[in-house]
């Protein structure tokens, strides 16, 4: 196994490159490397349950069409 992990800045895979697996463990533990999903959710906003995906799908009660 490597000692390297491949990361893509704001999921900009042209910026992406290797760390450590140790500095990417400080920097998470810091609060200053999120992950893809903390990163989609705080520039995006929370993403809806599946519940709420499938009642907009459907026509009728609940849906907000």
């Amino acid at each position: 196994m490597t000692d390297h992990v491949l990361i893509a800045p704001e999921d900009d895979r042209s910026k992406r490159r290797h760390a450590h697996w140790e500095c990417v463990r400080k920097a998470r533990a810091e609060g200053k490397l999120p992950t893809q999903g903390e990163w989609l959710e705080a520039t995006r906003g929370p993403r809806p349950s599946l519940g709420e995906r499938l009642r907009g799908l459907l026509p009728g009660k609940g849906s907000r069409t």
